[in-house]
């Protein structure tokens, strides 16, 4: 269990296991704490300098500049968090079990209608009012800040990544090898030429897209 972001090659973290927090400058990295023992799952920088960290039992931390401070979820049992994603401006999502989707809107954590009960595995946004999230049984929502709903299911494989270039070009990628394409009409299946899980995926302004899973397995 794991995750990694950067805001440049010099302020990158990494989360995992047991609350571990990681801070590296380029060459080395050190242990930040976090005051958590939860698994984490997702790191986002808000800005550089500025870190979001989520995990299991509702964790959800913000760094101030010198310390790791908990930021309250809504909800009577703490969802198992395992994806962030934001915008410019402070403007973060975190998604994960039981279909929770939380929006922070500059003073606290909003439970944000999702209309699912899947565990929720990755969430993205081309733009603030135009979300996706992906998670298990081929779970797809497409919302924003009024609520989710969902797109009918192309495959019955988890989902493990969300991420795209744009509103019409947005793709997703999961067990099995399964990988997704949505370009404004619907998603539709990609081949991908192999059968191996994929958990990561990133995708730049051009269009370029890379998947990464299973033992080494690595797409562009």
């Amino acid at each position: 269990a794991g995750s990694s972001g950067a805001s440049s090659g010099r302020d990158l973290w990494a989360v995992g296991d047991q609350g571990t927090v990681l801070r590296g400058d380029g060459q080395d990295f050190q242990v930040v704490a976090s005051g958590m023992q939860s698994v984490l799952h997702a790191v986002w920088l808000a800005r550089p300098g500025e870190p979001w960290v989520a995990g299991e039992q509702g964790a959800l931390l913000r760094w101030d500049g010198q310390a790791f401070r908990p930021v309250a979820t809504p909800g009577r049992q703490p969802a198992d968090l395992g994806a962030l994603f934001g915008f410019a401006g402070g403007d973060l999502w975190a998604a994960g079990s039981d279909g929770t989707i939380l929006h922070w809107e500059g003073a606290a954590m909003r439970l944000v209608p999702s209309g699912s009960k899947a565990r929720l595995r990755a969430i993205y946004g081309a733009r603030p009012t135009e979300l996706w999230a992906v998670g298990d049984s081929g779970t797809l929502l497409r919302g924003g800040p009024a609520g989710f709903s969902a797109v009918p299911a192309l495959t019955p494989e988890p989902l493990h990544a969300i991420a795209g270039s744009g509103p019409r070009d947005v793709w997703a990628v999961g067990g099995g090898g399964v990988i997704l394409h949505y370009a404004g009409a619907g998603f539709a299946k990609v081949i991908s030429g192999t059968t191996m899980s994929l958990y990561g995926l990133s995708a730049n302004a051009r269009g370029q897209l890379w998947a990464v899973g299973q033992w080494g397995t690595t797409l562009h």
